[in-house]
């Protein structure tokens, strides 16, 4: 059975360490402000793009995917140094990726 764990009056943003045990799920996984955690950037014929994070990650997770219906399938990674993000696609396009970048901000 389920718990809600439920936080007011927290000022963003904040640090704490909350442990759950057994599953989590979210409904929805929200930013303090645009490009804390993720974004999107869209290449101009060409195989990368890149985007400005709010702060820089210790040692950082990122997952890029590509947006849109296309029926080509374009495969993508991204990576972190600093405050930028970098998409990198297999081959030149125009599209839009979207990315997530998670770890420790401190």
């Amino acid at each position: 059975m389920g718990g809600v764990l439920t936080a007011t009056g927290i000022a963003t943003p904040t640090t704490s360490t909350v442990k759950i045990p057994g599953n989590l799920a979210l409904l929805s996984l929200g930013q303090g402000a645009a490009n804390n955690t993720g974004g999107s950037c869209t290449m101009t014929a060409g195989t990368t793009c890149t985007l400005a994070l709010n702060h820089s990650y210790t040692t950082p997770v990122c997952v890029a995917i590509e947006q849109g219906t296309s029926a080509t399938v374009i495969a993508a990674s991204c990576s972190v140094s600093g405050t930028t993000v970098t998409v990198t696609a297999a081959t030149s396009n125009s599209a839009t990726f979207g990315f997530l970048v998670f770890g420790n901000p401190n």
